[in-house]
C-alpha cells in the first residue's frame, strides 16, 4: 500500500461541504466493480470508505482542516451556483480546483454572520420554519411594526411595515430559488399579488420574499416568479437594513 497527497479539494454535492482532501492510501492494482459508499461527517472531517469488491480492500479518503477555518457553519448556494457550472447531481463527490476552493473560500469569508446578530437562534436557520422563527425573533428590528398572522399555507406571514399603512404578505425561504421550485409563482395574479378573503373581506395583497440565502437573480424571480421585492435576511441582519416597501 502506497500513499500520495493531492493538491485539490472535493465537495459533498449532497451537503455543499467542502473539504481539502488529505492523504490517500491506496492500494496498487486494486479494482472496484460495485463500491459502496459510507459518508461520515462531522465539523472537520469528512471520510468516505469505498469497500472493494469481496470486503477484501479499501480506500479512504480523509478531509483535514486547512488553514482558514469559520468559527460557526455558514450556509451556502448550491454547488452549480457556487462553482458557476454544471455538476452531475448523483454524484458524492466532485473534484475541483484551486481556484475553485479559494472562490468556495472567500464566499465564505464574506456571507459569514456573527451569530449573536442573528435572532432567538444565534446560528443561521437550515429550514425554513427557522428562518420564520429568526423573523419572528427579530421583527422589531426588520422593519415590521406588527405580525397580524402566521400560518404553514402560502403566503407565510401577513404584516404591517413601518411607514406603509396597508399590510403586506411576506414568503419565507431559505434559498431564494426555492419559491419557484415551490410553484409559488400560480398562486399569485399577473401583478404579483395574493387575493385572500381577510376578516370577512375580499382583497389583494402585494407579496415579498423574504430569504436566507438569495441564490437566484432578482430579474429571474421577477420574471418568472412575479416577485418584485426581494430581501436576503442574512444581508439584512449583517448591514442593520430593514424590509422597505
Amino acid at each position: 500500500m502506497r500513499e500520495r497527497l493531492l493538491p485539490s479539494t472535493c465537495l459533498d454535492s449532497r451537503k455543499d461541504i467542502a473539504c481539502e482532501v488529505g492523504v490517500i492510501p491506496q492500494t496498487d492494482g486494486a479494482s472496484c466493480a460495485t463500491p459502496s459508499i459510507t459518508l461520515k461527517k462531522s465539523p472537520s472531517i469528512i471520510e468516505v470508505t469505498h469497500i472493494m469488491d469481496r470486503g477484501s480492500k479499501a480506500w479512504m479518503v480523509e478531509g483535514r482542516k486547512v488553514g482558514w477555518q469559520p468559527p460557526t457553519p455558514v450556509g451556502v448556494p448550491s454547488i452549480e451556483e457556487l462553482l458557476d457550472r454544471r455538476v452531475f447531481k448523483q454524484t458524492t463527490l466532485v473534484p475541483i480546483q484551486k481556484r475553485d476552493f479559494a472562490h468556495v473560500r472567500a464566499y465564505v469569508r464574506s456571507h459569514r454572520l456573527n451569530p449573536a446578530k442573528i435572532p432567538l437562534l444565534k446560528r443561521e436557520p437550515r429550514y425554513e420554519q427557522e428562518v420564520l422563527a429568526v423573523v419572528a425573533g427579530g421583527y422589531q428590528h426588520l422593519g415590521i411594526e406588527k405580525i397580524l398572522r402566521i400560518r404553514t399555507a402560502f403566503p407565510d406571514m401577513l404584516v404591517k411595515l413601518k411607514g406603509k399603512r396597508d399590510p403586506v404578505h411576506l414568503e419565507l425561504e431559505v434559498y431564494a430559488s426555492s419559491f419557484l421550485a415551490h410553484g409559488h409563482v400560480k398562486q399569485l395574479d399577473r401583478k404579483g399579488q395574493f387575493s385572500e378573503k381577510l376578516d370577512g373581506v375580499f382583497g389583494r395583497r402585494p407579496v415579498a420574499l423574504v430569504c436566507w440565502i438569495r441564490d437566484a437573480a432578482v430579474k429571474k424571480l421577477r420574471r418568472e416568479g412575479r416577485i418584485e421585492r426581494v430581501f436576503e435576511l442574512r444581508s439584512l441582519l449583517q448591514t442593520g437594513a430593514t424590509i422597505k416597501w
